[in-house]
């Protein structure tokens, strides 16, 4: 069970993106997992991850209204442990040299190439996966596309009302990687 007061942010776990994404979650989040939520909202993926055993969830949003609420939710969940949200966007969690088994990516279609563009898959381990979700079926190769570009095998595809969401993972080793940093670092 998760309370949630979406305020002003997305997320309220209606929209069929939101409950593609809570349902790989289930399938995929397994305990001790370190996790990203990339586009956090209202948080409800970041509490979901943390109550389904994630041992720390790093939830990042670029709206400062989103932060303020995804924080409130994620205190309200009593979660606050876990979860850890933040101003901010891929570029943090790069910064940082973060690196997580799961991320979801509940964005725009147009956001998730430019991510991939970005180095979204540098922040998985090998063999961890990404849930990319927010695209309109017209979308989906040009997301595909990038995710290709980016590394990253489409291993599941879901679809709902139009909408569709694809789940990767990263096969390829980092080469540069070496010791994983703690994500709990990312507030300091």
């Amino acid at each position: 069970v998760i309370e949630l007061d979406p305020g002003m942010a997305f997320g309220t776990g209606l929209h069929p993106t939101t409950q593609m994404c809570l349902n790989a979650l289930e399938t995929r989040c397994r305990p001790g997992m370190q996790m990203l939520d990339l586009g956090t909202g209202s948080g409800i993926l970041a509490i979901a991850a943390a109550k389904l055993g994630a041992s720390s969830v790093i939830a990042l949003d670029v709206d400062p209204v989103a932060v303020e609420s995804a924080r409130d939710n994620i205190r309200r969940n009593a979660v606050d442990h876990i979860v850890i949200v933040e101003a901010g966007s891929l570029a943090e969690a790069k910064r940082r040299r973060l690196t997580f088994d799961l991320a979801l990516v509940n964005i725009l279609a147009k956001t998730i190439v430019e991510l991939c563009d970005e180095g979204l898959a540098e922040t998985i381990n090998p063999g961890g996966q990404i849930v990319c979700a927010g695209l309109i079926e017209s979308q989906e190769d040009e997301v595909r596309e990038a995710l290709a570009r980016a590394g990253l095998e489409v291993i599941e595809r879901f679809q709902d009302k139009g909408w569709v969401g694809l789940a990767c993972r990263r096969a390829q080793p980092l080469t540069d990687r070496a010791a994983r940093p703690d994500p709990r670092g990312i507030g300091t």
